[in-house]
């Protein structure tokens, strides 16, 4: 690695894997990108030319002695004595810097909400989950409920080569069918039997 060297993490990348940058002290500044999730255990060890990283909103996870810390010449582990986490209040780089008593400067900003994330998706069979994030800080702004999806109107007719009726279903998958008998039916293009 080059004297002084900055490293910018490619936008869309998911992950810095464990111990990924480790011993690379000429690295002097890491710019993150939103959307990153995880920072492995030990993936900034012995970068000790790095004062202070910037923490997107969007990490989930960032992994043991992960900022701020070297394994010395004895194998035990210290911290950078002068190291910062610049990040938002109440995420994971704000829990971390606190577990691992690393300074912490909060990123003031005001919340802008963005569009809506789907977690879960509605189904016939149950209602789905969605929300909202700020686009700057990642954090939760709001949630709400999907409405469970309702079957199409089923449409009877006379079938013309059989004895009975035809459920046509449309576009709503399965669907729970009962007979005049009380047979009940399940499935995606079923025939009744009967006048």
């Amino acid at each position: 690695m080059p004297a002084d060297y900055t490293l910018k993490v490619k936008t869309g990348t998911k992950s810095i894997a464990d111990s990924a940058l480790e011993n690379q002290s000429k690295l002097v500044k890491a710019e993150l990108p939103k959307g990153l999730r995880y920072i492995g255990a030990y993936a900034f060890d012995g970068c000790t030319g790095l004062a202070s990283i910037t923490i997107p909103g969007s990490i989930e996870y960032i992994g043991e002695y992960a900022l701020g810390y070297s394994y010395n010449n004895g194998g035990n582990i210290e911290k950078h004595e002068d190291f910062v986490i610049y990040g938002y209040k109440d995420t994971v780089a704000y829990k971390y810097a606190k577990e691992y008593g690393i300074k912490f400067v909060e990123i003031q900003h005001t919340h802008t909400a963005g569009s809506w994330i789907t977690d879960k998706k509605a189904t016939v069979y149950r209602a789905g989950e969605k929300h909202k994030e700020c686009t700057e800080c990642g954090k939760i702004l709001k949630t709400t409920e999907i409405a469970q999806l309702k079957c199409a109107k089923t449409v009877l007719k006379k079938a013309s080569n059989v004895d009975g009726y035809f459920i046509d279903l449309g576009d709503a998958g399965f669907v729970k069918v009962t007979s005049k008998t009380g047979v009940i039916s399940y499935g995606t293009g079923l025939g009744i039997t009967g006048k």
